[in-house]
C-alpha cells in the first residue's frame, strides 16, 4: 500500500449529510484545522463541476479555505465543514 492519501469517492454527493452525530458528546480537536496530524483530517467529495459548486456553496454562507488549486490530477478546495471539520472538493481532470 504505497502512498500517503486514501480516497473513498462519492460521486454526485452534495455535501450535507443525512444523519447527526448525538452521543457521546465529541471531545473537540485542537488541531482539527491542520491537514498535516496524522490520521483522519478530512473528508473528500467528487465533483463534477467545480467552480458550480463552489457558487453554490459561496451563495450559502460557506467558507472556503483556501483558493482553487491544481493538484496532480484534479482541481480542488477545502472549505470549512461542520464543528470546523474540512471538506475538499475535487474535480478530477
Amino acid at each position: 500500500m504505497g502512498g500517503s492519501h486514501r480516497y473513498t469517492a462519492m460521486t454526485r454527493s452534495r455535501p450535507t449529510l443525512p444523519w447527526h452525530y448525538r452521543l457521546p458528546a465529541p471531545l473537540p480537536d485542537p488541531n482539527i484545522r491542520r491537514l498535516d496530524k496524522l490520521g483522519f483530517n478530512h473528508v473528500c467529495f467528487a465533483v463534477d463541476d467545480l467552480d458550480a459548486e463552489i457558487a453554490k456553496l459561496a451563495a450559502a454562507g460557506v467558507d472556503l479555505r483556501n483558493s482553487v488549486m491544481d493538484f496532480h490530477d484534479r482541481k480542488l478546495v477545502f472549505l470549512r465543514g461542520p464543528e470546523d471539520i474540512t471538506v475538499e472538493l475535487a474535480e478530477w481532470h
